[in-house]
């Protein structure tokens, strides 16, 4: 017998001295299928790339599947971002958003500033938590200053 190790999996292998290279390809792939080990990556995209929002540097961003977050160092600020593509006509939905008044509603834990901006075929929901009621205008004037690129 004669082991054969493959360094870019970290995985060994027992092999007959006589066995063929295409076997242990064969061999090593449906290993592989069978564990799956490698699943391709979805290549990250960005869900705001339509979007031009001026967020300081300071601020942590997370990704989710649906949506991204963006929290300042104490955590006093979270400001939520979730695109929505519209399909179909805009005529019904388009105006549904268009005529969405921004609020500002206070919660227990603080404030939270709710609104929604339009562009094409795409609506980007915003809800911004903050726990100082001074920061109500810096959020107001954040969310006014979102556009589309």
């Amino acid at each position: 017998m004669k082991l054969v190790k493959i360094y870019e999996t970290n995985v060994e292998l027992c092999i007959c001295a006589g066995t063929q290279p295409r076997f242990i390809g064969k061999l090593f792939a449906i290993f592989i299928s069978m564990f799956h080990l490698f699943k391709r990556r979805k290549k990250s995209v960005d869900l705001l790339a339509l979007w031009h929002i001026p967020i300081d540097e300071t601020y942590r961003r997370i990704n989710n599947p649906d949506s991204v977050q963006y929290v300042n160092p104490d955590e006093s600020c979270i400001l939520y971002f979730s695109p929505i593509a519209i399909t179909g006509s805009m005529s019904l939905s388009g105006d549904i958003f268009s005529q969405m008044a921004v609020s500002i509603i206070h919660t227990a834990d603080g404030w939270e500033l709710k609104g929604a901006k339009r562009i094409d075929k795409e609506v980007l929901v915003c809800v911004f938590s903050y726990a100082d009621e001074q920061d109500g205008t810096r959020m107001k004037k954040l969310f006014e200053s979102v556009r589309g690129k």
